[in-house]
């Protein structure tokens, strides 16, 4: 599974355990737009570290799994930005 999609999954899967829309939980870390957690779901972005802190804490998420995942898909996110240039 590329790291993008398993961070996609594990912030998804704590929102709708917890039977959260996108807009609660957007509410609920300080967002203003909605359509932030949909990229964040749907792989296209990744979480500044500040909103990332505050959704593991929302979601009651482990942080042990949480961060590493986080870090991975933000190495796959640079590693691709480099092969563009």
């Amino acid at each position: 599974m590329r790291e993008g999609k398993r961070l996609a999954a594990l912030l998804s899967g704590g929102r709708r355990d917890l039977g959260m829309t996108q807009f609660d939980l957007a509410v609920a870390v300080g967002l203003k737009q909605t359509v932030s957690v949909s990229r964040y779901e749907n792989a296209r972005s990744i979480p500044d570290p500040q909103v990332f802190a505050r959704m593991i804490e929302v979601l009651g998420l482990d942080a042990e799994e949480a961060w590493p995942a986080w870090g991975l898909a933000y190495a796959e996110r640079t590693r691709s930005a480099l092969a563009e240039l």
